[in-house]
């Protein structure tokens, strides 16, 4: 894929969208948000964080115009996803970047996506495009094509599941957003843990602590924007912790914070549990056991 594409992976409520609005507020990226949601969802489903349905923005409908997309295009994208986005999939082909990279269904996929890829840099005349679409297998497929980036956010378990079983309203959707149980939070933390871990050992993934990214902000881009070779971004920087949001944001879904306008502090914050007596001392056994066996990455 021309020009340079950063995938974001890791949990949900890891932190993946507060990195992509920081590099976003740069004049030389742009943030798509959960990627994948542009064939997951039907497109009259999704309400686009400039705050318009998909099918009244003017950007994603520039967008599908420029790449030369149809209805059945995305249908066949959703097809596509089931077949080959899947730790099955990878599996069958020995975790191989080569094997896959030979089956003619993962190279359409990609070549959908590249499409689509371009067009948003021609329309936004950015060279970096960030998809924190977070899916592990996700990672896998786009880690065929080398020119790709790769980061993983990593957030202590704990936080994690409290954060999946506290109350949020996401204003795209106008409803409280589900609360899965702490084993599903759980699961959904370890899968890409698993993969983008085993991703590292075949290419160059950078991982970050979101509490290092709260506790050192600025910093911590800075050292993420230069071992990324993206030396050109400039974020938007209104001091040591906060940052101004780029008014041209067309993320397709993610956290509810992507909705905010204002400038954004950042601070490492946690949910307040909600959950009983017996349940906390499930998360807290649940998270010790993640710690011990997906230690931090340094």
């Amino acid at each position: 894929m021309s020009g340079k594409l950063l995938y974001i992976a890791g949990s949900g409520r890891s932190g993946s969208t507060l990195i992509e609005r920081i590099f976003h507020s740069s004049e030389n990226a742009t943030g798509l948000g959960e990627f994948h949601c542009l064939w997951r969802l039907q497109h009259k489903d999704i309400n686009c964080s400039c705050g318009k349905y998909f099918t009244d923005d003017e950007f994603w409908q520039s967008v599908i115009k420029k790449a030369g997309l149809a209805s059945d295009d995305f249908e066949r994208l959703r097809i596509l996803e089931s077949r080959v986005v899947r730790f099955g999939f990878i599996a069958k082909n020995y975790f191989s970047l080569q094997r896959m990279s030979m089956n003619s269904e993962v190279r359409e996929f990609l070549d959908y996506q590249k499409c689509i890829f371009d067009a948003i840099r021609s329309i936004d005349h950015v060279d970096l495009v960030i998809d924190s679409s977070k899916a592990g297998p996700r990672a896998w497929l786009l880690a065929i094509d080398p020119s790709i980036k790769f980061l993983h956010v990593w957030r202590d378990p704990k936080d994690v599941i409290q954060s999946w079983r506290s109350k949020k309203y996401d204003h795209g959707l106008q409803e409280y957003m589900a609360r899965p149980t702490v084993a599903r939070a759980a699961l959904d933390w370890v899968k890409p843990e698993i993969l983008l871990r085993l991703l590292a050992l075949q290419r160059d993934v950078k991982f970050v602590s979101y509490k290092q990214l709260c506790d050192t902000p600025k910093e911590s881009i800075k050292l993420l924007v230069d071992t990324l070779d993206c030396e050109w971004v400039k974020p938007n920087w209104l001091s040591d912790d906060t940052f101004k949001p780029s008014d041209n944001y067309h993320s397709l879904n993610g956290n509810p914070d992507r909705f905010r306008s204002e400038p954004i502090r950042i601070s490492y914050q946690r949910r307040k549990s909600v959950s009983s007596g017996i349940e906390k001392a499930l998360v807290v056994f649940v998270s010790v056991m993640l710690r011990s066996i997906f230690k931090e990455p340094s």
